[in-house]
């Protein structure tokens, strides 16, 4: 005789197959009355402080995992299920985990989606600013990546280069051409590089003031543009971003409104 209780499940999930196939990017599922109840997740060894539990931001963070995204909605919703039915509305974050491991688990997502997930909640339980940089030349996706990112890993901000760039620019006294870098003339692609590397410091001070905000507040970020220099995102001394390295004075340039090489002292002082 066939399970009632087992054909509803079955019937339940099907309908969010389609739903999903229907829908590829929709993250949130349709309401339940297991919405209107609080969960309390307390965290800390003491227990000190906690945060409400929200179905949406869990599974958020399972796509994360790589999880599919329906997958993660439900999962996410038969966790707040069990906490409810069980009158479990004072969890910590360790006994919220285990019961979350194991409907991962009876779903086919063991141990490697786990470890995943870990190393996520690790960032934002301790606050770690996760600092991402998407760059490459122009029009090969760095955008579309970066958004899709955004999306995938539920974070706010993503900051474009390019914007930063124009912004210095026409609002600053910054030494930067309005044309793009390889659409000027320079006498050898060392020269070219030289540039390059400049207008990417300007840029990257200019971004000062978004990091270091990241940094304290530990909320990740996301950088993407032409003018990125993964090396001096690396650098945690403030001093060294007000000065250029050492460049040789023949291979030094600077723009004239034309955007035009011309040459110019040896080391470049960023504003």
């Amino acid at each position: 005789m066939e399970n009632p209780r087992r054909n509803e499940e079955e019937e339940e999930d099907d309908c969010e197959n389609q739903r999903a196939a229907a829908f590829p990017f929709s993250t949130r599922n349709a309401s339940s009355k297991y919405d209107f109840v609080k969960v309390k997740v307390w965290l800390g060894d003491n227990a000190d402080h906690y945060y409400v539990l929200s179905r949406f931001l869990l599974s958020r963070m399972l796509t994360v995992t790589k999880i599919p995204n329906h997958v993660a909605i439900k999962i996410a919703l038969e966790l707040k299920k069990l906490l409810i039915d069980n009158s479990l509305l004072d969890v910590s974050q360790s006994d919220l985990e285990a019961n979350l491991f194991k409907l991962m688990e009876r779903r086919g997502y063991g141990e490697e989606y786990i470890n995943r997930y870990k190393m996520m909640t690790r960032f934002h339980h301790q606050r770690v600013p996760l600092v991402i940089l998407v760059c490459g030349t122009a029009c090969v996706g760095k955008s579309t990546i970066a958004t899709q990112l955004a999306q995938r890993l539920n974070l706010p901000n993503v900051l474009q280069t390019g914007m930063v760039y124009e912004l210095l620019r026409t609002a600053t006294d910054a030494p930067l051409a309005s044309s793009p870098v390889w659409a000027r003339d320079f006498s050898s692609s060392e020269e070219l590089i030289t540039e390059f590397c400049r207008e990417c410091w300007i840029v990257r001070k200019g971004l000062a003031g978004d990091l270091k905000k990241a940094m304290k507040d530990g909320k990740p970020i996301i950088i993407e543009g032409m003018h990125l220099d993964p090396s001096i995102y690396l650098m945690d001394d403030e001093n060294k971003l007000t000065t250029l390295p050492e460049i040789d004075k023949e291979k030094s340039l600077k723009n004239d409104e034309n955007g035009m090489a011309v040459e110019n002292d040896s080391r470049y002082r960023i504003w």
